[in-house]
């Protein structure tokens, strides 16, 4: 099993940024052994961080063998040429270690400030995609599209792995989920912040998809974004974790669904999650709809993930306005005390 650190930063406006801390996190990662760091993108408010490929590459420099995946690039919101040349770039500097993950994007204010409607975002989605892989497969590649148009381009350079770096895919609902296994795309299956209960039906949809697809097991992994704060009893967990966890979940839930810009029919799963996050209560959180408490309490729930499939458990532990110094000690203690059980030879995707 792997197990990997995510990085979104929590900013209250007038508060100081805290890319040194993100940037430390990531480093401190790789010493404890964690297998790869994924780094966000969000745009216009306090819940994360724009410019995810600038952060990247400055933990590449920082860093020696850590893999360095973007979780995700909300491709509608970008030109996919430039994307392709942003990656490949990136791909040399890390000397090999990117992985791309990609999504459509679930933040209404979003959409609106980019002017673009968020009703296009699956098919800007699905034509980024096909001109990102296309331009990185073929020498001369023209595209006539509804959304982008351009003549035959080579673009340089194209990314050090070869064909491509290891892709990822956000899978929430079921059309999603065959959509990357259909692509051979890896997973990032099922949201966070909620019950494992809830998670499992997601990730046995995504092996039976593979199963259906004909995919040899292990061709394609899955990987599974959870909440994580350990301390030395659960009590102190949930004394120490509340106040940033319940910050972030209150956010997530007006980010998702505003009163101004409403999430549209075909975003019918995210508008559940943002209902559910918004009338989060901290013992419920706590208790069914995170990996929190002592090491053996959250060693007891990755075991449950681990049963059900799960390759890659990303570690949500600088959630909201968690302070550094207790996030830089849970994860200490999940890599001293939980990790060393469930860890095997196996490298990450994008080693081979």
């Amino acid at each position: 099993m792997q197990f990997s650190l995510i990085i979104v930063q929590g900013t209250p406006k007038g508060t100081p940024e805290r890319f040194d801390e993100a940037v430390q996190q990531c480093v401190l990662a790789e010493e404890l052994g964690y297998d790869r760091v994924w780094l966000t993108e969000h745009h216009f408010t306090p819940y994360g961080r724009p410019a995810s490929q600038l952060l990247a590459a400055h933990v590449a420099a920082r860093t020696e063998a850590i893999r360095i995946g973007l979780a995700v690039v909300v491709l509608p919101f970008h030109h996919p040429l430039l994307i392709a040349e942003d990656i490949a770039v990136l791909d040399h500097l890390s000397n090999g270690r990117i992985d791309f993950g990609v999504g459509r994007g679930n933040q209404p204010a979003e959409f609106e400030r980019f002017g673009i409607d968020m009703n296009d975002a699956y098919g800007r989605f699905t034509e980024s995609l096909d001109i990102i892989t296309g331009a990185w497969a073929d020498e001369a590649f023209a595209h006539d599209g509804e959304f982008w148009q351009f003549p035959a381009v080579d673009i340089a350079p194209r990314p050090l792995q070869q064909p491509r770096p290891a892709m990822f895919m956000v899978g929430v609902s079921e059309r999603s989920i065959r959509m990357a296994a259909e692509r051979r795309m890896h997973g990032l299956i099922g949201a966070y912040l909620t019950p494992l209960d809830v998670t499992r039906p997601s990730i046995e949809l995504w092996h039976a998809t593979l199963a259906d697809m004909g995919i040899p097991a292990g061709e394609l992994s899955v990987a599974h974004n959870e909440f994580v704060y350990v301390a030395e009893t659960d009590e102190i967990a949930k004394r120490e974790a509340e106040s940033g966890a319940m910050w972030y979940s209150e956010m997530a839930g007006e980010l998702w669904s505003s009163d101004d810009a409403r999430l549209p029919e075909n975003y019918a799963t995210w508008r559940g999650l943002a209902e559910m996050a918004a009338a989060m209560e901290w013992d419920d959180l706590f208790e069914n709809h995170a990996l929190m408490g002592s090491p053996d309490t959250v060693a007891g729930k990755v075991e449950q993930l681990q049963d059900m499939g799960v390759d890659e458990v990303i570690l949500f532990m600088g959630f909201g306005t968690l302070p550094h110094e207790k996030s830089v000690k849970s994860m200490k203690l999940f890599a001293e005390e939980v990790m060393p059980a469930f860890q095997s030879a196996a490298q990450p995707v994008g080693t081979a």
